[in-house]
């Protein structure tokens, strides 16, 4: 693969992130399931953002250090707080290929990476009228890649690895006293903003090139 291998392998950001969520969720009072009401079950989240990639030489090819991402999510809440789930992620990028006999550039290039993430998540949810809810998770990751050089062989393929991410849920339920974003007639329990930081890893053997990066994140969750 014209990706070359990565030695960037830091999970600095979300290791904090992380270990502060711990503290917050963990020193809260825990309010027990059986005292939750029609909790919900269900939870759906439509994102996007920034990702930046461990390859070292990523803008060599593509021209920048990160480029744009889109995700979605489904989980089930098998306790209010804890929830299994699966997302995925479309990432793309174009760029001019090189030619390090020459020093020039070659043909044009493409990479179209898929993550999919299977993943536990645990939020420190305490009250339904809770306005800010932090929440950690992690878990496996199974990485599809695609990769594109004009004049040569396409590359795909995929690999494993794992992911881990962190973020802060802004409830938006009591912005608007008329339903908008909470109908019981909907389904609707509650809805979300939130902001993300993840990062996965996913290193193909073969070229020992880490396919996986750090990703920030905006979306919307909504739980039923």
């Amino acid at each position: 693969m014209m990706i070359m291998h990565s030695t960037k392998l830091t999970l600095t950001t979300t290791g904090i992130i992380t270990c502060l969520f711990m503290m917050i969720a963990w020193s809260g009072k825990a309010l027990a399931d059986d005292d939750v009401k029609d909790r919900p079950h269900w939870s759906f989240e439509f994102k996007g953002g920034v990702y930046y990639p461990e390859e070292d030489q990523w803008d060599r090819f593509y021209g920048n250090d990160h480029t744009g991402q889109i995700g979605m999510a489904l989980g089930y809440k098998f306790k209010r707080r804890l929830e299994f789930g699966i997302e995925s992620y479309y990432i793309q990028d174009r760029g001019m290929g090189f030619l390090p006999l020459n020093d020039t550039t070659g043909g044009e290039v493409s990479i179209n990476l898929y993550p999919v993430n299977l993943f536990l998540l645990y939020r420190a949810v305490f009250n339904e009228n809770q306005i800010v809810v932090p929440y950690i998770g992690g878990g496996w990751t199974h990485m599809f890649y695609n990769q594109k050089i004009t004049g040569q062989d396409n590359f795909d393929g995929s690999v494993d690895g794992y992911h881990l991410r962190a973020g802060i849920q802004f409830l938006l339920d009591n912005l608007d006293k008329s339903g908008t974003y909470r109908s019981a007639s909907r389904g609707i329990n509650n809805t979300y903003f939130f902001i993300e930081a993840e990062s996965i890893q996913a290193e193909e053997k073969k070229t020992s090139s880490n396919l996986g990066g750090q990703l920030y994140t905006l979306g919307v969750l909504i739980e039923f």
